[in-house]
């Protein structure tokens, strides 16, 4: 078995509430689970909001078929030919007033000096680390308690955005680890995912404010209602840009499927399955948009022009988040399975299970042009890396269980995740 190494600083045991400069922490490679949540009223306890998936009572069992030692691939998954022309509904969506404040800065110190790091062996998966791997872990708090952060992505700017759920906040993190917060304007919106526009601007889903934001690198921002009956809300969960230049985003509550143009129309289309949960979605190599179903367990395709078809999966799976992999197929995370799946634009499916049991994979992000995609171990408290050809590497993250939910490739090289317990309250950072 291969050993790497990673970097840890000396000096006695920190936890992540004893210190507003969370450095590298030691690391505990005991697992530890989600508290679970409830998609329909957005509570959570102890983290995540599961969206159906890692909750306790959601697809997701919290063990599954891990491997032990690799990584295998399964036959292709079955394909369902049921493409629709779905109706569209058009809408011209008003936006309030947008409103900027800054908040205080605070700014993490994250080098260490050299006298004060040393080798720790870390175990790898993949067979083939070279010794000059130093993955190396630091953390930065967040200025407001109890932020629950799931949502990042690498803004316009060359910085690192990502949402405070429980706050009602945008923050925004430099390279350096300055951090900046912006309240959402729309009220007790619940901001969950969000990505860089075409336009760019930073896009995001107010999951139970039923809108769609827009804001400005300046902090300037817009909310865009999607349209709901008094008693039918959207519940949107993650949102991507298109290749054809608009935002699309998933409606989890009404099962549908939501386009979003840089001036506001939007398009709502349904999906064949009713009532699936749609929750991560992507844009494919194919031109089109490709989404994880909850219920059932499914992977959909859905065109520009609205036509959907879907490709079930074996039982138990739990799809969750799904990305595009330099391999020009989709990858997506099974945290029911405990298993990495991809599948091509054709439609043929593998599933790569992941060493550590009860790893409860959740969001994952094509790398830096190195051939793979990285993905969060919410379970085991770990950042997992896993190649197109199926070979992974795992990373202990210092603070203990941090819950790590999403994560992306930043403008300086490195990877960047949230770290969504409320314990942790940290943006994490990983230098390959």
């Amino acid at each position: 078995m291969k050993q790497i190494r990673i970097s840890l600083l000396i000096g006695g045991l920190l936890t992540a509430s004893a210190c507003s400069q969370s450095h590298l922490l030691v690391g505990h490679e005991g697992v530890s689970t989600g508290g679970g949540g409830n998609p329909e009223t957005g509570t959570s306890s102890g983290g995540a909001p599961s969206g159906g998936s890692l909750g306790s009572g959601g697809n997701a069992g919290s063990a599954g078929n891990s491997g032990s030692g690799g990584f295998t691939a399964t036959g292709g998954a079955s394909s369902v030919d049921a493409a629709t022309d779905s109706p569209i509904f058009n809408q011209d969506a008003a936006a309030p007033d947008s409103q900027i404040m800054d908040l205080p800065v605070v700014s993490h110190d994250a080098a260490a000096p050299d006298s004060q790091i040393m080798d720790l062996p870390v175990v790898s998966h993949d067979g083939a680390a070279p010794d000059s791997a130093l993955p190396h872990i630091v953390e930065f708090s967040i200025p407001t308690a109890s932020a629950e952060s799931f949502g990042i992505t690498t803004g316009p700017d060359g910085n690192v955005w990502f949402t405070e759920y429980k706050n009602n906040k945008i923050g925004r993190i430099t390279p350096d680890g300055v951090v900046t917060e912006f309240p959402v304007t729309a009220g007790a919106s619940n901001p969950m995912d969000i990505t860089t526009g075409p336009d760019d601007y930073l896009w995001f889903v107010q999951s139970f404010g039923s809108s769609i934001g827009q804001m400005s690198t300046t902090g300037s921002m817009t909310a865009y209602s999607i349209p709901a009956s008094a008693t039918d809300g959207r519940q949107p969960v993650s949102i991507t840009t298109g290749r054809d230049g608009a935002l699309w985003f998933t409606e989890y509550k009404r099962g549908a499927i939501g386009r979003i143009t840089t001036t506001g129309t939007i398009t709502e289309l349904s999906v064949t399955s009713p009532d699936s949960g749609p929750y991560g979605i992507a844009a494919g190599s194919d031109g089109s948009l490709w989404f994880v179903e909850t219920r059932p367990e499914q992977i959909g395709r859905i065109t520009p022009a609205g036509s959907v078809t879907e490709f079930p999966l074996p039982a138990g799976r739990g799809p969750q988040y799904i990305a595009p992999g330099p391999d020009g197929a989709l990858w997506f995370t099974e945290p029911g399975a405990n298993q990495i799946g991809r599948i091509t634009t054709d439609g043929k499916l593998s599933e790569f299970p992941l060493p550590t049991p009860s790893a409860m994979p959740a969001g994952i992000a094509p790398g830096h042009e190195d051939n793979a995609l990285w993905f969060t171990e919410q379970g085991a408290n770990q950042i997992g890396r896993i190649t197109t050809s199926g070979e992974i590497s795992e990373y202990p993250i210092p603070s203990p269980a941090s819950q790590p939910w999403a994560i992306t490739a930043g403008p300086d090289g490195r990877i960047w995740f949230t770290e969504s317990a409320t314990s942790a309250n940290q943006i994490g950072r990983l230098s390959p």
